[in-house]
């Protein structure tokens, strides 16, 4: 197998699925109950509450990065960095409180 381009690193890196709140919330405590060990790494939950778009979310997303003194565009050179930020955000998103960030 030939080696991985950067371009195709960076796909792999911030791969995302969709969910719901309450999936992602189920997912969590499903692995803190099992855990596995963690062989690939996986894609970024988007956490959606119900009837919220894709849109909406990743618009929240990066006014929750400027609030942080952040650009998404910023990260552009840095795919680890951005996937942390997008993981970042989906945990917050479903946490104790279940306040919306």
């Amino acid at each position: 197998r030939a080696p991985e381009t950067p371009g195709e690193y960076r796909l792999r890196l911030l791969a995302k699925h969709l969910t719901t709140v309450e999936q992602f919330r189920e997912e969590l405590l499903d692995r803190r109950n099992n855990p596995a060990p963690n062989t690939l790494p996986r894609e970024i939950p988007e956490p959606l509450y119900p009837g919220e778009k894709l849109q909406s979310y990743t618009q929240k997303f990066e006014q929750w990065l400027a609030q942080r003194g952040r650009r998404l565009s910023a990260m552009d050179g840095d795919p680890s960095q951005e996937r942390g930020f997008w993981f970042s955000f989906a945990y917050l998103r479903v946490g104790e409180c279940g306040a919306q960030p």
